[in-house]
């Protein structure tokens, strides 16, 4: 038995989850199922089950709030996700305000809207942001369907919008659930309409990319077809469009992208090592984790894995190695799939040529200077880029990556 069929199933799992870096994210089984945005529910795409690269699928529907208007538990969050509120913030609630609560059904519409102006007082008042949130939630989905209350609930969901923290996916996932809502209803004036249609969109799409960060695939799949939802706000604002666009791209091109590895992985698997350059490409390139890229090209005997480990392994000690570093990743470049890979290989072939550029070592090199310009020119239009940087709420949006400072694995993670 050679060297390499020692690097067992095992360790060739540890090294593979290493390098994909994934956020393992459990989904748990909810005592009561909690409503998804109104109409009909997103289904989950089922392409990424069973891939051993990503972490165990979490349950959509459980991240959407119980739009039930007399709630009566709190619902579930998937483990590992920041849960909007917790169990002593929902005591609280139902300790303050349960009583009412509970006779909303029995109320007019404009007692339901005064009892959730005592709600958004109450908000106002508490120095728990967990408790903050559930309040405003409530709210919320106790007057956007009333036309009295709908001013309340438009209240409530701006407070809402500044009460949560946009890098914790089951808040963000409220906001577009609530938002999404007040853009449906009739109820709400037909001129606010396209306001909260953006919202939804805007908390639509960053949702999306929290859970691309946590390679929730197929989650983030479901997400995005929701965001059709709200065409008409996109195309309203040429900024939240193209955002639009660069998130559905990047949610397919995932998902296109782990199959591939998922592919690759099986290879290694059955001792084909033709499957490590794949990972290695994802690991040194995509993930940023060149210890763990090592790891795989020693291991496995993979000639183009081993070559570009030890093309890069020569660039910090010698500059002018940017060069043949930058040649070898062009030339790999068309052997794989379209999409992130791809892009990566180019990205990275282009920033190592401008680091050959830019030492002072390589002044003389005036034929692999020249050569550099021309395969930097050819690479871009080949469409060379990091993933993008898609940040709905900032204004003005950043929708696109920084080049980064010279060198070849500076490019942003995806």
């Amino acid at each position: 038995m050679t060297k390499r069929c020692v690097f067992s199933h095992a360790t060739l799992g540890l090294v593979a989850l290493t390098l994909l870096g994934t956020l393992a994210v459990p989904a748990r089984a909810a005592h009561r199922k909690p409503l998804a945005p109104e109409g009909p529910p997103a289904r989950q795409e089922t392409g990424s089950q069973g891939n051993p690269l990503l972490p165990p699928p979490l349950a959509v529907e459980a991240l959407w709030p119980d739009l039930a208007m007399a709630a009566k538990a709190p619902g579930a969050v998937p483990d590992g996700l920041t849960p909007t509120f917790t169990a002593d913030d929902w005591a609280a609630y139902r300790q303050q305000f349960g009583s009412a609560a509970d006779d909303v059904l029995r109320k007019r519409a404009s007692q339901v809207a005064e009892f959730a102006q005592e709600l958004i007082g109450a908000a106002a008042k508490t120095e728990q942001p967990g408790l903050r949130r559930l309040l405003l939630i409530r709210a919320t989905v106790l007057t956007y369907r009333a036309t009295s209350g709908n001013p309340t609930a438009q209240k409530a969901l701006a407070a809402y919008r500044e009460a949560i923290d946009l890098n914790a996916p089951a808040q963000v996932a409220a906001l577009f659930t609530l938002s999404d809502g007040l853009a449906r209803q009739i109820a709400t004036p037909k001129a606010q309409r396209p306001q909260f249609s953006a919202l939804a969109a805007q908390a639509n799409i960053q949702l999306c990319m929290l859970l691309l960060e946590s390679n929730q695939v197929a989650a983030a799949q479901s997400v995005v077809k929701l965001l059709g939802r709200h065409e008409g706000a996109l195309r309203a604002d040429k900024a939240l469009h193209e955002m639009a666009l660069q998130v559905r791209a990047l949610v397919s091109q995932t998902a296109a992208m782990f199959e591939t590895l998922h592919t690759a992985y099986d290879q290694l698997a059955r001792g084909d090592d033709s499957g490590a350059l794949p990972l290695y490409i994802y690991g040194r390139l995509v993930k940023l984790n060149p210890a763990a890229a090592h790891a795989l090209a020693t291991h496995r005997n993979n000639a183009a894995a081993r070559e570009l480990d030890a093309r890069f392994a020569q660039v910090p000690q010698d500059p002018g190695a940017n060069y043949p570093l930058a040649e070898s990743l062009k030339k790999l470049a068309p052997t794989l799939p379209e999409g992130i890979l791809r892009q990566r290989t180019l990205f990275a072939a282009l920033q190592a040529y401008r680091a050959f550029l830019a030492a002072p070592q390589t002044q003389g090199q005036r034929v692999e200077r020249t050569l550099s310009r021309m395969a930097m020119q050819a690479a871009a239009g080949d469409g060379a880029a990091p993933n993008p940087v898609i940040r709905p709420f900032e204004k003005p949006p950043a929708t696109t990556a920084p080049a980064g400072p010279a060198g070849p694995t500076t490019q942003a993670e995806g």
